[in-house]
């Protein structure tokens, strides 16, 4: 996916010890994540301006002059964008939520393309292309997960390895969407759960994200309220749920799968406090990490090390040691509930600190698709930070 701009950004030190690179794109920003390009580090940003076109931000690492280089700039739809993902088997491709450019109150949504570009074009008058609309979001969207390879829902044995699948969160339910290979410009929905519905006794309210299962791939972890619920597309019903993540019923704001580990997940929320579970034993966390000071917003595991990072209201990412069990899994559930038991609060966990408390509130965080030992993260100002793992825990 050729990239003719190359605004270069700073490298520059914070309160941790390591340095970091950084890019300012001007505007307010509250998503970032990593794009599947060859060779190099690529994030996708998404901007928040209340009036005009919104952009996409295209970041590469430039290793040889250690710095972020804007390799492309997009117009977007107006709407504030509040979650996008690329595609994890085609950079070429982008999918993202915004807001209403009526008086709806109905989040929009889409897939969009990359145009090509050719020397001397200038990418930021050109637009992103749509590919295939969502139809039918109620409400605020604020999710959107893409997973390649597997078809799910109503037909489970479709073969989408080209477009894959790709999950929704709106105001009341849970959306799954296909495209295959036609001139189609909608996506096909495939599977619906109207939240309320599905919770048979569990309150699910205004969910705020989600994550696929990358081990048992028909599963779908819904962030909602004080809780998780985890549906199987398959049948659309909750197959099992995190009913309180907080003794005090504090906000879950984001969750993610450990791909190291079966039935390992991480959540964060406005307790401040970052929890691990296993979905085997899931009335107590077998791990919680306190050390921010205010909502935690993100959080990310390490796709290849014991490693996650998070991002919080108070200023600061975090990187914290895994400390819930081997790389492994866990040795069964009744290791699983032991470690519940204990409910561990580590207090060697927490590896470095990357920002300064009270510098801004940072929103989104994602390892790189390229460089295991690299995360980035993106302030509420528009500042993307490319943030190194210290040499100690290499």
């Amino acid at each position: 996916m050729p990239f003719p701009r190359a605004s270069v950004g700073l490298a520059r030190s914070t309160m941790s010890s390591s340095t970091i690179v950084a890019y300012a794109l001007g505007e307010r920003s509250r998503r970032v994540a990593a794009v599947a390009a060859d060779g190099e580090t690529v994030l996708a940003v998404g901007t928040q301006r209340l009036l005009g076109n919104n952009f996409v931000h295209f970041l590469a690492h430039d290793r040889d002059r250690y710095c972020l280089v804007n390799r492309g700039l997009y117009k977007h739809h107006p709407g504030e964008i509040w979650d996008l993902q690329p595609c994890p088997a085609n950079a070429a491709l982008v999918a993202t939520l915004y807001n209403p450019s009526s008086g709806t109150g109905d989040h929009g949504g889409a897939v969009w393309r990359v145009p090509e570009t050719t020397a001397g074009d200038s990418d930021s008058n050109q637009s992103l292309e749509s590919i295939a609309s969502f139809t039918g979001l109620a409400g605020a969207a604020r999710c959107v997960r893409w997973q390649v390879g597997v078809g799910v829902g109503v037909d489970p044995q479709r073969d989408v390895s080209v477009s894959g699948t790709i999950a929704t969160l709106d105001h009341n339910s849970l959306k799954i969407w296909e495209r295959d290979a036609s001139a189609s410009t909608t996506m096909a929905l495939a599977a619906e759960s109207h939240l309320a519905e599905s919770a048979a006794g569990f309150a699910i309210e205004n969910p705020s994200s989600g994550a696929w299962d990358p081990h048992a791939r028909a599963n779908f972890a819904v962030v909602t309220g004080s809780g998780v619920a985890i549906f199987d597309t398959r049948v659309m019903q909750i197959s099992s749920k995190i009913t309180r993540v907080s003794h005090n019923s504090q906000t879950v704001l984001d969750c993610d799968y450990d791909q190291k580990k079966q039935h390992a997940l991480s959540t964060c929320g406005d307790d401040g406090v970052l929890r691990s579970w296993d979905l085997r034993n899931p009335e107590s966390a077998v791990a919680v990490h306190h050390g921010h000071e205010h909502s935690v917003f993100s959080v990310r595991i390490n796709p290849v090390y014991e490693l996650t990072a998070s991002v919080s209201a108070d200023g600061t990412a975090r990187l914290w040691r895994d400390e819930s069990g081997e790389g492994g899994g866990w040795a069964n559930s009744r290791d699983a509930a032991k470690r519940s038991n204990q409910n561990r609060t580590d207090g060697n966990a927490l590896v470095e600190t990357y920002g300064s408390l009270g510098g801004g509130s940072v929103y989104g965080v994602c390892w790189s698709a390229q460089d295991p030992w690299a995360f980035a993260t993106v302030r509420q100002d528009g500042e993307v930070a490319l943030r190194q793992v210290p040499r100690a825990e290499k």
